[in-house]
């Protein structure tokens, strides 16, 4: 049997883009890992930037001609549901990334190589919808949106 918070993060890491344009100041969806129904008042859900963080983050970035790069990533550190090595930005541990640009699920090098190429630090980024990137990330994307390869 399935539990339902394991069902939960389940749904929450087949968002797609689609799913998540209603609600464009969504920036995250938290899955606690103990029962909040027997939380004491003033108890507060933990930062998603630390290990006891469970849910869904979202980023997005906008660029010209209104074209937007949507990026989520899952925390679950649950044993029974590994991260999977290259679905992992940058660390590997409990999370899960999926990203999409221009209608098409980006490999997640070459959203990598668009953050390094403007020193953007996802670890240090709390999630946020509507950011820029600048020209330097756009043109990693078209690169690869081209066919030039994801070889980064």
């Amino acid at each position: 049997m399935i539990s339902p918070r394991i069902h939960a993060m389940r749904l929450l890491g087949s968002l797609t883009p689609v799913h998540l344009e209603s609600t464009p100041r969504l920036t995250r969806i938290d899955c606690p890992r103990v029962d909040f129904a027997w939380a004491r008042e003033g108890d507060k859900l933990p930062s998603w930037d630390t290990h006891a963080f469970a849910g869904l983050l979202i980023y997005s970035f906008i660029g010209d001609h209104e074209t937007e790069l949507v990026l989520t990533r899952l925390h679950t550190a649950m044993s029974d549901m590994p991260c999977r090595g290259p679905r992992c930005i940058v660390c590997p541990m409990g999370w899960d990334d999926r990203a999409w640009w221009a209608g098409r699920e980006v490999p997640l090098n070459v959203v990598s190589a668009a953050f390094a190429a403007e020193g953007f630090d996802l670890l240090k980024a709390s999630p946020e919808r509507g950011r820029t990137m600048g020209q330097k990330g756009w043109d990693v994307l078209r690169y690869w949106a081209a066919g030039g390869g994801c070889d980064y």
